[in-house]
Parts: C-alpha cells; structure tokens; sequence
C-alpha cells in the first residue's frame, strides 16, 4: 500500500500500534493541500474525502461537478475571514 493514491491521499508508511487501537492504520499525505500529519485507518481511507481542508460538502462538490461537466460557469461560497467569528471591526 505505502506508495499507493487512493483518493486524495497517498500513503507514506505503514502504522501499527497500541496507540491506534487494533486496526491497521496508514499515514498518508492529503494530496489537496499537502498535509502529512494524517493518521488514517484502512477502512476510513477508502471513505474519507480530505484531511479537513476540503470543508465543502458531498453534494456541493457533486454540483460543482455537473455543472464544470456541462460547461456551466458559476461562483463558489465565498468566505470572509473578517465574518468568521462574528467579529465586527
């Protein structure tokens, strides 16, 4: 598996341990943003989309999908740093 892509990730090493319980678990870096620090379980590798950085939803990204596939132009979410806690100065 270490070499492997499966999804965004590609798996770095193999990790076993107590620490990860009895599950084979794999570090992997997430191809999206380049993240290495992610320890991930065989089963969830196979389900889990990004380490967290991608925070955009399935359905938003199957949208975004169909309507690049069709040659649709759109904008996506955007955020504002300044309106992500409320903060009004």
């Amino acid at each position: 598996m270490v070499g492997k892509t499966i999804g965004n990730f590609t798996v770095l090493e193999s990790i076993v341990g107590e620490k990860y319980g009895k599950k084979h678990s794999w570090r992997c870096r997430c191809n999206l943003c380049g993240s290495e620090d992610n320890i991930i379980s065989t089963t969830n590798l196979y389900k889990q989309y990004s380490c967290g950085c991608a925070i955009s939803s399935k359905g938003s990204r199957k949208i975004e999908e169909i309507l690049r596939n069709n040659n649709i132009d759109f904008l996506q979410e955007k955020r504002f740093a300044s309106c992500a806690f409320g903060d009004s100065g």
